[in-house]
């Protein structure tokens, strides 16, 4: 009677596959998976166990470039991968055969396709991952000037998740679980003090989150951190800060591509995201509330819902208003108001009423600097100058642009839009001519 041959298993992990045995001990991993001109490419790992054959490190047999839809290849592969395992009976074209068919079912079939509809309605309460912050499944951003303390907010939302309890009062988590910080901005030392200063301020043992330093973009690590997240139970992912995850507009066209792939990427990693935002120089003069993320308006449309952080007045210690800007699933809330105790070894925050600072009062001799100074962020409508400088009564500023605009200092390259004059190259004057140079 032949020996049974060994069964494979299967599985989706991420974006990628996995075909395993454990009765050999082999694992073969398909990742980076591509269509082009008829062919499905992607990465594929061989890994093994097996005693005395040719690996490298982390028992890797072979990795390389591989055509799923070609049986030649399948065959070529499995008799050099007999070749490097020489001492076992080994039917190598029986695991990629098994890898390669389940790939092609999957990628045929493509994502579920599900009757929505008739079930009872979710009820408000259980959208949220963290209310009044996250909501579930999709993602969300708070965004705001430097230094208010957007990280450590999002930073101790995440904590929350992964404690399962409510840290920051009146923000509570809806759900226990894992947390990835995918961090462009510090390093591992900083956010682990941070946690422990969290910690030590609301008096409990922390749960450690899963961290990664980020380099590269993040549409480039998605399909890695998809596995990631399978296989730990990821439910929440923080991406501190939007721009760096976007990486540079030259990489991928304008600033609206850039965006958008980092959306793709977080819907490809496929858990609830928060990311986490700056804003320009000329909307931190707005009114609270009314500011936007820095760059495409895509930042504001691809999210589902997002809060600006906004500093708040305060004798001791750190205070930040909360702004509901956008939600796509519930109505706007109204503003939080929030106070952080913040010393070296702990770090506690207070619910605080929502206290806004005085406007600036500008003098009208004043207006003319203050406009320069926002053109400073380039090309803006007249519209936008106004209400951004509220301090300012409308006809003020509208008479001193249409003035700056006759002196030379703004133009106007289409109408209602001015940006600052660029200053004229001035030229010495050539030497006066010598008398009797060049006399006939």
């Amino acid at each position: 009677m032949a020996e049974e041959e060994p069964r494979w298993s299967f599985e989706k992990v991420g974006m990628g596959y996995r075909c395993w045995s454990d009765r050999i001990q082999t694992e073969l991993r398909l990742t980076h998976i591509k269509r082009s001109r008829g062919d499905l490419t992607g990465e594929l790992s061989v890994k093994t166990n097996l005693a005395d054959v040719k690996t490298q490190k982390g028992n890797i047999l072979h990795v390389a470039r591989f055509n799923v839809l070609s049986s030649s290849s399948r065959s070529s592969l499995a008799k050099m991968l007999e070749k490097r395992s020489p001492t076992h009976d080994m039917d190598w074209f029986d695991g990629l055969e098994a890898l390669c068919q389940n790939v092609i079912i999957s990628e045929t079939q493509g994502e579920t396709i599900t009757e929505v509809g008739l079930e009872a309605a979710t009820p408000i309460s259980m959208h949220y991952m963290v209310e009044p912050l996250i909501l579930k499944g999709r993602p969300a951003m708070i965004f705001g000037p430097g230094g208010v303390g957007k990280s450590l907010l999002g930073l101790t939302c995440g904590l929350s998740v992964a404690c399962g309890r409510e840290i920051i009062p009146g923000i509570r988590p809806a759900v226990k679980g894992p947390v990835l910080y995918l961090d462009w901005e510090t390093t591992a030392e900083v956010i682990n003090d941070r946690i422990q200063a969290i910690a030590q301020g609301h008096g409990f043992k922390p749960m450690g989150m899963f961290y990664r330093r980020c380099v590269r973009p993040l549409a480039d690590d998605a399909e890695e951190l998809s596995a990631v997240v399978a296989q730990k139970g990821i439910v929440l992912v923080v991406v501190d800060s939007a721009a760096y995850a976007m990486g540079s507009q030259g990489e991928y066209g304008d600033a609206n591509e850039s965006v958008l792939r980092l959306h793709e990427a977080i819907r490809l990693i496929g858990v609830t995201s928060l990311i986490i935002d700056h804003v320009n120089k000329t909307d931190q003069r707005a009114k609270p509330g009314q500011a936007t993320p820095y760059g495409s308006a895509y930042k504001t449309n691809a999210v589902r819902i997002s809060w600006e952080v906004r500093k708040a007045p305060s004798v001791n210690g750190l205070a930040i208003n909360l702004y509901h800007a956008k939600s796509n699933d519930t109505a706007l809330l109204a503003p939080i108001g929030l106070s952080l105790d913040w010393s070296q070894d702990a770090i506690t925050f207070r619910q605080s009423s929502v206290v806004e600072e005085e406007p600036e009062v500008f003098r009208s001799d004043r207006c003319q600097d203050a406009i320069l100074e926002l053109l400073d962020e380039g090309e803006m409508e007249l519209n936008k100058i106004i209400s951004t400088l509220s301090a300012i009564p409308r006809e003020t500023v509208r008479t001193t642009v249409y003035r700056m605009v006759r002196e030379n200092l703004l133009t106007s390259p289409s109408r209602g839009r001015y940006r600052k004059s660029v200053e004229p190259v001035k030229l010495h004057s050539l030497p006066g001519k010598n008398e009797g140079m060049f006399d006939a």
